[in-house]
């Protein structure tokens, strides 16, 4: 692991980063956070900085771990 990602995940995930590690969409995962995706199917947890959206890594392994119904697989 090199020091960039170490960095990243002390920080958080952004959502385009978030998606990606997901195997989602940009999309689907801005959507999901304010509950406008098909079926309103929840996203994984999230906390803002100012007006930025941070995902942690332990909240998306957890995400991938327990989707919900009809979510990420």
């Amino acid at each position: 692991m090199t020091s960039s990602s170490t960095a990243t995940e002390r920080r958080g995930f952004k959502t385009k980063q978030a998606a990606q590690y997901l195997g989602l969409s940009y999309s689907w995962l801005t959507k999901a956070r304010i509950g406008a995706n098909k079926n309103n199917i929840p996203g994984p947890e999230y906390v803002t900085v100012g007006r930025r959206c941070i995902y942690r890594r332990e909240d998306l392994d957890r995400y991938l771990d327990n989707p919900p119904p009809g979510g990420a697989s």
